[in-house]
């Protein structure tokens, strides 16, 4: 495990400007986000950037969540709602350890979570958060709430009145 910060290592590994680190620090005092989805949230680095440096920071083994198959008991573990909202995605149950894949698996938050969500040990490794979600996509159905489903429509439909009143406009010149 390196005993650096984040910030140094993705400089030193010139992942980020310093005024691109800079900009990102600002961001995460305000917030209080967790400096690497500051990055990849104002799009200053790329996800698999942003991975290599944690598993290499934490010492992770890293893994890519599209070239492998969660098995069913795994996926049974936790439920949708609470895998895309950790960004987890199960991938294999060995007795009392379940193994999961994570944007960042030094999120101990998180971990303790999804221990105390599947009464489960927790093996995480470490995944590009692009393709983590696209795994998560793939294996479970995206958890919409009818409530905002609803909204969604209205809000579409909405979109359609306006664009056939803009059609119009455009047809009357």
């Amino acid at each position: 495990m390196s005993s650096k910060k984040l910030g140094e290592l993705l400089r030193e590994l010139d992942l980020v400007t310093k005024d691109d680190l800079e900009k990102a620090l600002e961001v995460q005092q305000a917030t209080g986000e967790r400096l690497g989805a500051t990055l990849l949230r104002l799009h200053l680095i790329e996800p698999e950037d942003l991975a290599e440096a944690l598993a290499s920071q934490q010492s992770f083994e890293g893994v890519d969540p599209l070239g492998v198959t969660p098995s069913a008991e795994a996926l049974a573990c936790l439920p949708p709602e609470m895998a895309f909202e950790l960004g987890c995605l199960p991938l294999e149950l060995h007795g009392d350890h379940l193994i999961v894949a994570m944007a960042d698996p030094g999120d101990r938050d998180r971990l303790e979570r999804i221990q105390e969500s599947t009464g489960k040990e927790v093996d995480a490794l470490i995944a590009p958060q692009t393709a983590l979600y696209q795994a998560l996509k793939r294996h479970f159905e995206s958890p919409v709430p009818p409530a905002r489903a609803r909204a969604i429509r209205g809000a579409l439909a909405e979109i359609r009145r306006l664009v056939n009143r803009v059609d119009r406009l455009l047809d009357d010149d």
